[in-house]
């Protein structure tokens, strides 16, 4: 599987980097919110040649639909979010 980075290069998909990137993302936050959890979820839709951008999106999307299972994952989403707004401006 490969990825398109937002230079437009593309890559081999490292799902290590999709792990940490969101596992970054979770200081301070509960125990209860899992990185792992999401980054599996995000890894079941991932599809050949996706974009970065989407994979940030397709993190936060999870994470929303997890917010059920613990309030932080709102603000991991939130995180994900600004962090994709960063890195796109």
């Amino acid at each position: 599987m490969r990825v398109i980075k937002r230079s437009g290069r593309v890559e081999d998909m490292k799902f290590d980097n999709v792990t940490n990137r969101i596992k970054n993302l979770t200081y301070g936050l509960s125990e209860n919110c899992d990185s792992s959890k999401v980054a599996q979820q995000v890894f079941s839709s991932m599809y050949d040649e996706i974009k970065t951008h989407e994979i940030d999106t397709l993190s936060s999307e999870v994470c929303i639909g997890l917010i059920t299972n613990d309030p932080d994952y709102e603000i991991l989403a939130t995180r994900i979010t600004a962090s994709n707004i960063q890195k796109r401006a």
